[in-house]
């Protein structure tokens, strides 16, 4: 068992900059794990999610398939994307607490230790990436960590929190930054041992750090304000029919962006809205768009333009079914979809490998009396 732990975390590193590794490794994994069991397929609400999700995609591409007559390749890449994690969930159920404990602790702990490279990487090439391929990618994994750390038992909280919350600062991921904001609030306000006056006082002093970070980053800091300052509708519109994104920050460059795709989206005839253009066909290097040049930093554009209505209105249903799997711990959609928001974390590996590891070890720490869970 001790073997197969260190090669799951070895996997997780790995994902972080070679994931295709991972559509064979974890249908491998899963393989095993049901050997193991003289090939019985475990089932549990985890498993099932995911099982219900890769039928529900699969199904849509079928759709997809008899609209347009033609399936690009890279769709079947991303179909094997969701088996991996569908393999995953199978591969977690044979985890044990010590087990557990292990993964979390020694993924803490590395990132932990990391912590003087991400303040020297970021004074070298101004933000913390790691082995990842983008900062942003990086900073979803930390607020998952950071929500392990805060929410559950672990020795020496604070510090790992403190590191754990300066690396994320050093990603300079406006996304990431939010939602650990947000974490921090939503812990402070689960303390039963606290006054209301001493909650209101601790929140005040996360907003006034908060602000203060903020002014600490005065490049990043500036973007942002002049995004909010310069939000004009008529002027996004005009530039998303126009298709120039440029000159204007990151916060109207995103609308801009995200409007001119879905404009372009809804041009399609009725079946082709309702089904989608195809997965994975706004990842990069499958652009289905000329002006495109990067991916669209949200997860609900791109729901909603691969999957279309159907697959967008499925993925809700989705939530609801995994707010079910936590036993309505509502801290696990804030850490799905918030980033959703800002970032591309579907296709984020490391994120999903953290994220369906945080949601197999709920599950279980709930269906058992061996795992201590601080509850949210």
């Amino acid at each position: 068992m001790l073997s197969a732990r260190l090669v799951f975390i070895l996997l997780f590193f790995i994902a972080g900059s070679l994931h295709q590794l991972l559509y064979v490794a974890f249908p491998l994994l899963a393989f095993l794990s049901i050997y193991e069991r003289g090939f019985e397929v475990p089932q549990n609400p985890l498993t099932k999610l995911y099982l219900g999700l890769l039928m529900a995609i699969c199904t849509i591409t079928l759709l997809q398939y008899i609209v347009n007559g033609i399936l690009p390749d890279y769709t079947f890449k991303g179909i094997l994307r969701y088996f991996s994690y569908f393999c995953l969930s199978i591969f977690l159920t044979s985890f044990t607490p010590s087990s557990w404990s292990f993964f979390f602790n020694t993924i803490v702990k590395i990132f932990a230790l990391l912590t003087p490279y991400a303040l020297v990487e970021v004074m070298l090439h101004d933000r913390y990436v790691f082995i990842f391929h983008h900062a942003n990618n990086l900073a979803y994994v930390l607020v998952l960590l950071l929500f392990f750390i805060l929410f559950y038992e672990i020795k020496n909280k604070w510090v790992y929190a403190l590191a754990i919350s300066l690396s994320l600062l050093c990603t300079k991921s406006s996304g990431g930054l939010v939602t650990m904001l947000l974490l921090y609030i939503c812990y402070f306000l689960s303390l039963k041992n606290l006054t209301l006056v001493n909650k209101l006082a601790i929140l005040s002093l996360i907003i006034s750090a908060a602000v203060g970070i903020l002014f600490a980053m005065p490049t990043r800091a500036g973007e942002q304000f002049q995004s909010l300052l310069a939000i004009d509708w008529q002027l996004i519109w005009e530039r998303a029919q126009s298709q120039k994104f440029g000159s204007y920050g990151s916060g109207v460059w995103r609308m801009t962006y995200w409007l001119a795709i879905l404009n372009e989206f809804f041009t399609n005839n009725f079946a082709v809205i309702i089904t989608g253009l195809g997965l994975d066909s706004l990842t990069l290097g499958n652009y289905v768009y000329g002006f495109m040049t990067r991916d669209p930093h949200n997860d609900y554009v791109k729901l909603l333009v691969e999957l279309g209505i159907l697959g967008f209105l499925y993925f809700f249903y989705f939530a609801y079914r995994l707010l079910k799997v936590s036993r309505f711990n509502y801290l696990y959609l804030l850490v799905l979809l918030l980033p959703m928001y800002f970032g591309n974390i579907l296709v984020n590996f490391p994120f999903n490998i953290l994220f369906i590891s945080l949601l197999s070890y709920q599950y279980q720490s709930l269906t058992t009396t061996t795992v201590t869970l601080r509850h949210a």
